[in-house]
């Protein structure tokens, strides 16, 4: 898949009720990065197996929050979250994002006085 596809895979998913979270490289993206990602990662409510560090489909779920993207409202993991996924996973291209996804983060925080 391209990464001129995330809207045709977004809308599809979308047209056809699939309960899913954004959880990879497009979540970053969603959130601000501008690490250049060419595929999509996703967690479905059909999920057999488990994402580090939450579990099941679920918990994937209760760490999310809803986004517009491509005109569509979307689950997309949390920046802490993915933040924790990020350095779950442990992978170099991972744990080289998490400086700029910590930065945002800290962009999101209100002022102090």
């Amino acid at each position: 898949m391209t990464s001129t596809r995330f809207e045709q895979l977004i809308r599809l998913l979308s047209e056809q009720d699939v309960e899913f979270v954004l959880v990879g490289g497009l979540a970053a993206t969603v959130h601000g990065s501008a690490y250049v990602m060419y595929d999509v990662d996703v967690s479905y409510g059909l999920l057999l197996g488990e994402m580090e560090p939450f579990g099941g489909y679920e918990r994937v779920d209760e760490r999310s929050e809803r986004i517009e993207l491509f005109g569509r409202s979307v689950q997309v993991l949390t920046l802490e979250a993915l933040i924790e996924a990020k350095r779950a996973a442990g992978r170099r291209k991972d744990l080289l994002m998490i400086p700029e996804l910590e930065a945002l983060l800290e962009l999101r925080k209100p002022p102090t006085d």
